[in-house]
């Protein structure tokens, strides 16, 4: 057995236990299939560790972090990264009758019998939600990178079901100061425990929806089920989620009506011609755990 793996103090990593036979299988692969590229490395470990989410999905960036850490902890020297083509820019989206301005909803949070925030999976929804995002919120729609998960919040009636907005989760900012702060991080935990936390990207409630307290229920909502949600597509069980609010907009009022905390801000950013600076928002989060 290695000495390496034989002077580990913890065999965590990515938040999963291995067995040391395990490392060792894992450092064997690795050194066997260094002619691979990371992904495709960690495609052939999920399959070896049979390591796949409830709903059968390898578990591939967990895994990369796994191995990343793995490599900091000597254990291993994984292939070079390699360049990725650059991306295309982002196609438009062509708006559509069906994401037209509906007739105004207005009145007391009572007048449904329920309110629900349901994850969208089907690509039309998904389309759909894309299409809502880009046409309603002020920041637009961009492709999340990574992990997220997209909902609808939906009114429930005596005549049926009245989509009333949108909510996008998503990884959470790398490093951020008042964040890290506050749960006293330093940069190496940061970087351990940083896929447990979530970002509330978009949170849309649809401009002819007037419903008092529509926005904090529906945080709520979320709350009680987008960790075990991420849990089941994702791999991972998230503890904290946080956003950001534009404080020139907005004033957090669903935000902190959803006991979410105000924890600080965060430092405003050059824009990409370095000259437009980018506001310093006011940061909230929201313990899962």
């Amino acid at each position: 057995m290695h000495e390496a793996i034989v002077a580990l103090t913890s065999t965590t990593f990515a938040g999963k236990r291995f067995t040391r036979n395990q490392l060792v299988q894992i450092r064997q692969t690795v050194n066997a299939c260094n002619h691979l590229s990371l992904r495709e490395l960690g495609y052939t470990l999920c399959e070896h560790l049979n390591w796949v989410t409830p709903g059968g999905k390898h578990r591939i960036q967990t895994c990369l972090n796994a191995l990343e850490e793995m490599q900091v902890a000597g254990l291993f020297r994984l292939p070079e990264k390699q360049a990725r083509p650059k991306k295309t820019t982002q196609k438009p989206i062509q708006w559509s009758n069906r994401t037209a301005l509906d007739s105004a909803i207005d009145g007391p949070l009572e007048q449904f019998t329920a309110i629900t925030v349901e994850l969208i999976t089907e690509p039309d929804a998904k389309a759909r939600f894309n299409e809502y995002i880009d046409r309603y919120h002020y920041l637009g729609y961009q492709r999340p990178i990574g992990n997220h998960l997209r909902y609808f919040i939906i009114g429930h009636d005596d005549q049926g079901e009245r989509l009333l907005g949108c909510l996008l989760f998503a990884f959470a900012a790398n490093a951020l100061a008042c964040r890290d702060q506050w749960l006293g991080w330093s940069d190496k935990q940061r970087e351990k425990h940083l896929p447990l936390v979530i970002n509330n990207t978009r949170f849309l409630i649809f401009p002819w929806v007037q419903v008092k307290n529509l926005a904090s229920k529906a945080l709520s909502l979320a709350a009680n089920r987008v960790a075990d949600d991420w849990l089941t597509h994702h791999g991972l069980h998230p503890v904290l989620m946080e956003t950001f609010v534009d404080t020139g907009r907005f004033t957090g009022t669903s935000y902190k009506a959803a006991n979410w905390l105000c924890i600080g801000q965060s430092k405003g950013q050059k824009g990409s011609k370095n000259t437009l600076e980018r506001n310093p928002k006011a940061v909230f989060v929201y313990p899962l755990h």
